[in-house]
């Protein structure tokens, strides 16, 4: 009789796991707890009024501004997309028009953003944000003969830093060196692949790192 119990419980157990697999990740099911306490409140855009390296602040030194929108899930419940946006200051600006600027071409640059796609999700537990696939691209406004050509020039260049990025390793760290050369900052953002957050409310949430590269935002 004992060992029929102990067979029933361990069948119920199992059946429980495999319920529980089956039921997919609580974090991407809409009308979870889980869901409407953490996943529902990361939507929409943000204010990023810290972005800290290490003790480094970046934002009003090597970014005038930034802002953070979170796409709501896929179709799917696989997970979405999430935009960055950097507003790169006036001396980075002045410093890749220059570069361009060595023939004497006349550029004007008004704006010049960095805006930043990547694939995000949050794990089972809930503890972590996956971003993966980091994508940049500049959108500038402008004026000039030859702004177009600054503008696709820009364009391919930081498109190349971002396929440098996602080889990583080695290669992320010769992105760093090579954006160094051609600028007085590192003026292209490296988001972290993943963060943990904390203090996650309607009105703010801060995400962090173990390499203590962090963000405070704010709605």
């Amino acid at each position: 009789m004992k060992k029929l119990i102990l067979i029933c419980l361990a069948l119920f157990c199992f059946i429980g796991l495999v319920a529980q697999s089956k039921r997919g990740n609580p974090y991407h099911t809409s009308g979870t707890k889980e869901y409407q306490t953490v996943t529902a409140k990361l939507f929409g855009e943000w204010n990023i009024t810290s972005f800290t390296k290490g003790k480094t602040e970046r934002i009003g030194t090597d970014f005038v501004k930034a802002s953070v929108d979170f796409k709501e899930f896929n179709e799917n419940g696989n997970g979405g997309v999430v935009i960055f946006r950097f507003v790169i200051p006036q001396t980075v600006v002045d410093e890749r028009v220059a570069s361009y600027n060595k023939k004497g071409n006349a550029v004007t640059v008004d704006s010049y953003i960095i805006e930043t796609t990547i694939d995000y999700k949050i794990n089972k537990t809930g503890d972590i944000i996956y971003l993966e696939n980091q994508m940049n691209k500049p959108i500038i406004t402008g004026s000039g003969d030859k702004f177009d050509n600054f503008q696709i020039n820009e364009t391919e260049f930081i498109t190349a830093q971002s396929e440098l990025k996602n080889e990583g390793g080695a290669t992320n760290l010769l992105t760093a060196k090579i954006l160094k050369t051609i600028s007085s900052t590192e003026f292209i953002p490296r988001i972290p692949s993943q963060v943990n957050y904390k203090n996650i409310t309607d009105n703010s949430v801060d995400l962090i790192t173990l390499s203590k590269t962090n963000f405070k935002l704010t709605r």
